[in-house]
């Protein structure tokens, strides 16, 4: 995310909003197979010159990545540790538009009902590792996929 806001010329920003430690099923997070493992899980807004550019929305699973538990996601978001500290092999993207609810307006001073774009990704090795969902206002973001005839 960072990389992606100073691209554009922003200046990258990260809040901290939430951390709990519980059962992987709190909330909606079926995507952490294993119901009596315990999952981390986290709620931050990354910045762009100050303005919220996306609200990230995470759950990490404590039986494949312990080290989560007690990692500082005060100054760093979890995405980046858990790039340099996990292995994957797959990653699955799903990509939608949802109207702003009350939570996501406030946190994006918009009205409600205005479009988001959500992008939910799964990384997994033998099971799944982290489940997030990232939402962007969709006047502040585009996707932009670059192929080669190898890929």
């Amino acid at each position: 995310m960072k990389a992606e806001v100073e691209a554009m010329g922003s200046a990258y920003g990260y809040r901290l909003l939430e951390r709990l430690v519980g059962p992987a099923d709190q909330g909606d997070w079926p995507e952490l197979e294993d119901e009596n493992a315990r999952a981390l899980l986290l709620s931050c807004v990354h910045h762009a010159n100050d303005m919220s550019y996306c609200h990230e929305v995470r759950a990490i699973s404590l039986s494949e990545t312990p080290d989560a538990e007690h990692a500082d996601f005060t100054r760093e978001a979890a995405g980046p540790w858990l790039l340099a500290k996990v292995p994957w092999t797959t990653a699955e993207h799903r990509i939608s538009a949802i109207n702003a609810d009350r939570s996501s307006a406030q946190t994006f001073k918009l009205s409600s009902g205005t479009a988001c774009l959500v992008i939910e990704r799964n990384l997994q090795n033998r099971n799944v590792v982290t489940h997030v969902r990232l939402t962007h206002p969709g006047i502040a973001h585009q996707l932009v996929a670059k192929h080669t005839p190898f890929d």
